[in-house]
């Protein structure tokens, strides 16, 4: 230790000989003027991961969506798409100079906070109207598959739209990480897609729950439901194991119900006016996209999962104590 401290004040010396020399000769300070440039292009390059960086992203379409354009959103916008644009700096690259995986999961959040505070932000007033408890919006779990690497600086656009929910609880939102589309197209002429992911919400007023279905309705992205009909409840999913493999089966509705419903369908399928959404078309769009929840919920299967190393047959390998 006693030879650290001269080091260090013989580094600093120099350095600050170093930086004087350079600022203070005739015909120096300009190399000095080009290192400060580049530090604060270096710098401007990689705001996007400097502190609060991130809360400005995502507060900024929020505050965008609920004062800056208020207007309440349309049946139209229920499934569709809400896209945000990003690139992918030095400090989210890896080792193979690709945007790392984890990063993936920040540009998510600006995403879908982009798509859900348009949504909502009608079911807010509504609800601040009425005098109901604050209300506010908690992500369950993301699952997120990757397709094709994002190379450094390579600017990507983020799209999220909702894929479906369930009768008590649950909403899911669909994301996809691509080119530009208004950019250059891949070799077959479409948008490059480099991840996929799948959000799991649900809607809270203190401990309860509200029901997606009531968010949505209050939003005034949904028809009122037709007297004397409910939603169906959520589907039920089990997970089963056997030696060597898993499977999961998900539960379908019963015969009495499906009956009940395309029933309901026949009679309010043509009784939405001229809108293109009816509850025929919402219905059968909520349908299609409950399989991929159902894989989803197929993965609370992990909570039986955990190890310590204390069973039988295995072994705890380590425990690294990282560096920060």
């Amino acid at each position: 230790m006693p030879y650290a401290i001269p080091g260090l004040g013989f580094v600093v010396d120099k350095t600050t000989g170093f930086i004087s020399y350079f600022v203070l000769q005739p015909g120096r300070k300009c190399f000095f003027d080009v290192l400060k440039a580049a530090g604060i292009l270096l710098i401007l390059s990689n705001i996007k991961i400097f502190p609060l960086a991130w809360h400005f992203r995502f507060l900024a379409p929020i505050i965008n969506n609920f004062y800056l354009h208020s207007k309440p959103p349309t049946r139209k916008e229920l499934f569709s798409p809400y896209t945000i644009r990003s690139y992918a700096p030095l400090y989210e690259i890896d080792f193979n100079l690709h945007k790392s995986n984890s990063t993936y999961f920040s540009d998510l959040d600006i995403s879908r906070g982009a798509l859900m505070s348009q949504l909502t932000k009608k079911t807010f007033s509504v609800r601040k109207g009425r005098g109901d408890p604050v209300m506010y919006i908690a992500v369950a779990g993301v699952s997120c598959l990757f397709w094709k690497e994002i190379k450094a600086y390579t600017y990507y656009e983020v799209t999220s739209r909702v894929l479906t929910w369930d009768g008590t609880k649950w909403l899911w939102i669909v994301s996809h990480f691509h080119s530009p589309l208004k950019g250059k197209r891949g070799k077959d002429g479409k948008v490059v897609l480099y991840a996929s992911a799948m959000s799991k919400y649900c809607f809270k007023e203190g401990r309860k729950t509200i029901k997606p279905e009531d968010v949505l309705r209050d939003g005034g992205l949904l028809p009122r439901l037709p007297s004397g009909w409910n939603m169906p409840t959520a589907t039920t999913t089990s997970i089963t194991s056997t030696q060597g493999a898993e499977s999961v089966s998900v539960s379908s509705r019963t015969k009495a119900v499906q009956e009940d419903f395309q029933k309901l369908l026949m009679e309010v399928g043509h009784g939405q006016g001229d809108e293109y959404w009816t509850w025929a078309r919402i219905e059968q769009e909520r349908e299609r996209g409950q399989y991929l929840a159902n894989c989803m919920l197929g993965l609370d299967g992990l909570l039986d999962e955990f190890r310590t190393g204390e069973e039988e047959g295995l072994t705890h390998i380590g425990t690294f104590p990282g560096v920060v």
